[in-house]
């Protein structure tokens, strides 16, 4: 394998890095997949876009019936990514002491 041009490195704080190379505020959460709710591991793990959270379960209530009657709380996503940025700063503090 060889890489050909220009190549960016990119560190495992993706949404820090991103906000250096793109200045745009991103909206990414983090999303876990399984393939059954009782296993522990996860087989996809994948930061994805706010907006587009959104949009796939619209499409899901639309198009699968199993959706019909289940509500989107924009306020819940909103209180999980407020409480994931707040746990990463504490985890940073304690980290930088030791």
């Amino acid at each position: 394998m060889k890489v050909k041009g220009d190549l960016i490195l990119i560190s495992a704080d993706l949404e820090h890095s991103i906000s250096k190379v793109l200045p745009v505020t991103q909206n990414l959460i983090p999303v876990c997949f399984k393939r059954k709710l009782a296993y522990s591991g996860s087989y996809i793990e994948e930061f994805v876009e706010r907006k587009k959270v959104d949009l796939y379960f619209k499409w899901f209530k639309k198009y699968n019936h199993l959706f019909n009657t289940t509500q989107f709380d924009d306020s819940l996503v909103h209180q999980f990514c407020t409480d994931t940025i707040h746990e990463s700063e504490k985890f940073e503090k304690n980290h930088q002491r030791n």
